[in-house]
C-alpha cells in the first residue's frame, strides 16, 4: 500500500503536513476528512503532481490578444462545479486538475492550470481567484479564503454559486427590459438621420420653387436638415467634444458622488436600482455574516459589490459607525429603502440577523421584478410617443405648405 504526502488544515486554519497510507488519493482524501481536516494536496511519495505536456504547452502560451476574461457566469459555473466535486469527496486540488482538462485553449483553463500550479506551490485558491476581479470581486474572494482558513470550503463555494446565481439572474432581467426600448431608439434615430440628409433637401427645392413664405415648422426642419448636410463634421465633432467632456467630468469625485445620488433619486429608474442594489447587498451581506466575518468588516466589503459612489460612501460611513459603537443604518437611510432597513434593524435587535437580511433580499427581489415589468410595460409606449411625435412633427413640416400651394392651386 503506497504512502502519501498531505498537506491540510482543521476547522481552526492550522494547516498540518504528514504522510498516510491508502490504496489510491481519493481513499487518502477519504481518511483525511474523516478526521475533521480540510485537504489542499496530495501526492504519492516518489511522484510529483505535474500537469501534463499537453497542459504545460498551453500554459506557456502568452499571446492571447483576442482572448475574453472570466465573467461573473463563468465563476458562477466553476463555484457549482466544485461544490458538486468537493462533496464527492475529490481533494480540491484533484478537482481543479479535473476541470482543467476541459475548455481547451480557453481562459477558464488557463486560470485553473495557474490555480492548480498555485496550490502546488503552497498557495490558497482565492490567492488564484484575486487575478480574475471581473469574475470573483472582493467580497467572494474573502470568503473562498475564509472557507479555506476554517475547513468549509464546500459549503462556502454553494453559497456562493446561489448569490452569484441570483446576482446574474437579476442583471439578465434588467438587460432584457431595457434592450427593446434602446433598440427602438436606436433605429428611430437611424431613420431620422437618413430623412433629413437625404430625403428632406428634396422637398426644400421643391418648395423653394413655390416662392411663397413657409411656415416656421418647415423652415426649422429644412435648417436643420440643411445645417447637418452642410457642415455634418462640426456635428461630429460637437459630439465627440461632449463625449469627451463628460467622460473627464466624470472622473472627478464630487461629479461621481453626485450621479450616483441622482441615480438613486429619479422617477422610476431611481426605485428600481435602490431595490436591484439592496437585493444583492443584502444576500451578500448575508453570506458574510453567515461565514463569521464580522459586522464592520462586512459592510465594509459591502462597498466593492457596487458601481454607485455615493452608494460606497454610504457603506464605507455605516462600516465607520458598526467601529464606533454605534448604530449602522442611520447612516444609509438616505440610499436604503425603508422596509430593507426596518428588516435589517429587527434581525439584529433580535439577533438573527442573517435571516432577516435573506428575508429581506426576497423582498426586494419581488419589488426590482415588479420595477422591471413596470418599467417594460411604459418604456416601449413612451418611445414609440417620443419618436413617433418627431416623426410626425416633420411629415407635418413638409405636408403643410404642400397642402397650401394645393389650396392656392385649386
Amino acid at each position: 500500500m503506497p504512502n502519501f504526502r498531505y498537506r491540510a488544515s482543521n476547522r481552526q486554519g492550522t494547516v498540518q503536513q504528514g504522510t498516510l497510507m491508502a490504496e489510491n488519493r481519493q481513499e487518502a482524501a477519504h481518511q483525511l476528512r474523516t478526521k475533521g481536516l480540510w485537504v489542499t494536496s496530495i501526492v504519492q511519495e516518489g511522484h510529483s503532481l505535474p500537469l501534463s505536456q499537453a497542459d504545460k504547452q498551453k500554459a506557456g502560451n502568452s499571446l492571447h490578444f483576442f482572448e475574453r476574461s472570466l465573467t461573473r457566469r463563468d465563476a458562477l459555473l466553476l463555484c457549482r462545479q466544485l461544490q458538486v466535486m468537493l462533496a464527492g469527496g475529490l481533494p480540491l486540488h484533484e478537482a481543479i486538475r479535473t476541470l482543467a482538462r476541459t475548455g481547451q485553449g480557453t481562459a477558464r483553463q488557463r486560470f485553473l492550470q495557474q490555480a492548480l500550479r498555485d496550490l502546488q506551490a503552497g498557495r490558497t485558491f482565492a490567492a488564484a481567484c484575486q487575478r480574475e476581479p471581473q469574475a470573483f470581486p472582493p467580497e467572494v474572494c474573502s470568503l473562498l479564503a475564509a472557507g479555506e482558513a476554517s475547513g468549509s470550503l464546500q459549503e462556502i463555494l454553494q453559497r456562493l454559486a446561489d448569490y452569484l446565481d441570483l446576482s446574474f439572474a437579476t442583471q439578465e432581467k434588467l438587460k432584457s427590459a431595457l434592450l427593446y426600448p434602446v433598440l427602438l431608439a436606436a433605429t428611430s434615430l437611424l431613420a431620422i438621420g437618413l430623412l433629413s440628409i437625404f430625403v428632406l433637401p428634396v422637398f426644400g427645392d421643391l418648395l423653394a420653387s413655390f416662392h411663397a413664405t413657409l411656415p416656421w415648422p418647415t423652415r426649422l426642419v429644412l435648417g436643420v436638415s440643411g445645417w447637418l448636410q452642410r457642415d455634418w463634421y462640426f456635428f461630429l465633432l460637437g459630439l465627440a467634444a461632449c463625449a469627451i467632456g463628460a467622460v473627464l467630468l466624470y472622473r472627478l469625485p464630487a461629479m461621481r458622488l453626485l450621479c450616483g445620488r441622482l441615480r438613486l433619486q429619479l422617477p422610476v429608474l431611481g426605485r428600481l436600482a435602490r431595490y436591484s442594489s439592496w437585493q444583492r447587498l443584502c444576500e451578500t451581506l448575508a453570506v458574510l455574516l453567515e461565514s463569521g466575518i464580522r459586522l464592520d468588516e462586512a459592510i465594509a466589503m459591502l462597498a466593492s459589490t457596487t458601481a454607485n459612489d455615493y452608494l460606497q460612501a454610504r457603506l464605507r460611513q455605516a462600516a465607520g459607525q458598526v467601529r464606533a459603537g454605534h448604530s449602522w443604518q442611520r447612516s444609509l437611510q438616505s440610499v436604503c429603502p425603508a422596509s430593507i432597513l426596518d428588516m435589517a434593524t429587527a434581525g439584529e435587535d433580535s439577533g438573527h440577523l442573517p435571516l432577516m437580511l435573506r428575508h429581506a433580499a426576497r423582498l426586494a427581489g419581488v419589488v426590482t421584478t415588479n420595477e422591471l415589468q413596470r418599467l417594460e410595460a411604459l418604456a416601449q409606449p413612451v418611445a414609440i410617443l417620443v419618436l413617433g411625435g418627431i416623426i410626425f412633427f416633420i411629415l407635418l413640416s413638409i405636408a403643410l405648405p404642400l397642402l397650401d400651394a394645393m389650396t392656392l392651386v385649386s
